[in-house]
């Protein structure tokens, strides 16, 4: 059944007239896309682990503002902060 199938298959495409235009263009597309400046794979990690870095210093710096925010104008908050060790070192120093 699967031959039958895939016989069928390829002989409806041989049937299908396409323009000489098409593939005109499918002889010209290599040279298309040499001629194109794509960037390297290696280049486009690179880029992407760049801007993944910058997001996540930009995401703590305005969580650590926040916390200091928090700190400094939430009386309740200090206090429940001022429980933990750590922020009692720090503080501290």
């Amino acid at each position: 059944m699967d031959s039958k199938l895939s016989e069928n298959i390829k002989k409806g495409f041989k049937e299908i007239k396409a323009p000489e235009s098409l593939y005109d263009f499918a002889n010209q597309v290599p040279d298309i896309v040499e001629s194109m400046n794509l960037e390297s794979p290696s280049n486009y990690q690179y880029n992407r682990r760049t801007k993944k870095t910058i997001f996540a210093t930009i995401s703590a710096l305005a969580c650590s503002a926040l916390f200091i925010f928090g700190v400094n104008q939430s009386i309740s908050f200090a206090n429940y902060v001022d429980k933990y060790r750590f922020f009692l070192n720090c503080q501290n120093s």
